[in-house]
């Protein structure tokens, strides 16, 4: 089995000592999945293939995000997006995710307490069942997901 591609570029500044700013690009080819088959399956492999490149698309996933430290605080966000995997333009559409992220903490000597934050939305295309050949009913629903973290870490001497 060959598993998909996949690219990343990211980009770091650092802001006057007091944060920095981030920026990741990933691409992903899940169109070149492929299977390969052993002897006397060659038409079968070719067809499982075919519809593997027919069905998926290369995906796009960019993330963004900030932190600043002003002494002992530290407070972030970011934010993320990633293109469908599905081919087909009458539903791509329908399944990008992204979502944002923030927190905030505070860092002593031999411990931190950190907050955080993330959103994720998705949307969803779902035919409950086929009707084989007639039109299906569709529904189509947006997925919302909050995490919410707490963390305490504490330095061992």
């Amino acid at each position: 089995m060959r598993m998909p591609w996949r690219a990343n570029v990211g980009l770091g500044f650092v802001i006057d000592r007091v944060g920095f700013l981030s920026m990741q690009y990933e691409w992903t080819g899940l169109n070149e999945v492929q299977y390969f088959f052993g002897s006397g399956f060659g038409e079968l492999g070719r067809e499982i293939n075919k519809d593997i490149a027919e069905t998926y698309r290369n995906t796009h996933n960019v993330r963004l995000g900030v932190e600043l430290a002003p002494g002992p605080l530290r407070f972030r966000a970011g934010a993320h997006a990633t293109s469908s995997p599905l081919a087909s333009e009458e539903i791509n559409g329908l399944f990008w995710k992204h979502g944002i992220s923030g927190g905030f903490g505070v860092v002593g000597k031999n411990m931190a307490l950190d907050f955080s934050y993330v959103q994720n939305r998705q949307n969803q295309r779902d035919m409950p069942y086929e009707n084989f050949g007639e039109a299906s009913p569709q529904v189509i629903s947006e997925n919302t997901q909050h995490y919410v973290g707490v963390t305490l870490s504490m330095r061992l001497q």
